[in-house]
């Protein structure tokens, strides 16, 4: 028997979405959250389940951390484009590290820090998506 890998390419639409940054050091018990942020421009790909650029805008986040001093940050960013679907894992998330106070929190809001856009490479607008030939 034969199997074969097929590619997928993946169509990039422009879609409005949801998203926090979570982050936290090995070396100390304090983890930062940011406030549910709005972007109008996002880009999501494979049926609207991957942000593009996600990694991105964890960056966005360890670099804003290291500015204000946090020497070892680890960030992740969460999204999604419906609101109540983000609020629910925002306060999950906020309920787990904050439920037996062994966590010192810090809120950053939009004032202290702001997502920026991530726009993908060109060559990934319109790539229409393909599927494998049949073997007869």
């Amino acid at each position: 028997m034969v199997t074969s890998l097929t590619a997928f390419s993946q169509t990039v639409k422009e879609h409005p979405c949801y998203l926090f940054g979570f982050a936290a050091s090995f070396n100390d018990s304090t983890v930062y959250i940011t406030d549910i942020q709005h972007l109008d421009s996002t880009y999501l790909y494979n049926h609207d389940m991957f942000l593009y650029g996600r990694d991105g805008y964890a960056v966005q986040l360890k670099e804003y951390l290291k500015r204000v001093g946090v020497s070892t940050p680890t960030a992740t960013i969460f999204f999604s484009d419906k609101k109540k679907d983000i609020e629910k894992r925002y306060l999950k998330l906020k309920n787990r590290y904050s439920k037996d106070g062994s966590y010192n929190f810090k809120y950053l809001t939009a004032q202290d820090f702001q997502f920026t856009f991530e726009k993908p490479d060109e060559s990934l607008y319109n790539v229409k998506e393909t599927k494998p030939k049949k073997k007869k």
